[in-house]
């Protein structure tokens, strides 16, 4: 569902939020209170992983497994692309490994 309050969150198996719900003092707490509800998030727009705000976000987020998207292969952002699949991918190999 789409969420927007704790309870939301709490409510739903599949929940669809934006970062930017997120980075206001009220946002803030609301992350704090749903950050190990879930196993896998899956972030849109992972290239913008290196920016201040969503990258605070997505780091306090406690899920199990992250899946990075992105449409933007080429270009500036293409390094930084390559980079955060490599370590979503990385990480989740390390977390699987007995």
């Amino acid at each position: 569902g789409l969420c927007n309050k704790v309870e939301d969150f709490e409510a739903y198996d599949i929940c669809l939020a934006s970062y930017q719900m997120f980075i206001t003092d009220n946002g803030k707490k609301r992350l704090d209170a749903i950050k190990d509800l879930f196993g896998l998030v899956i972030i849109d727009e992972i290239h913008k992983g290196s920016a201040n705000c969503y990258s605070k976000v997505i780091n306090n987020i406690n899920s199990y497994h992250r899946i990075g998207l992105t449409a933007t292969p080429t270009g500036k952002t293409a390094w930084t692309s390559w980079w955060l699949r490599y370590l979503v991918t990385l990480s989740t190999r390390h977390r699987l490994s007995p």
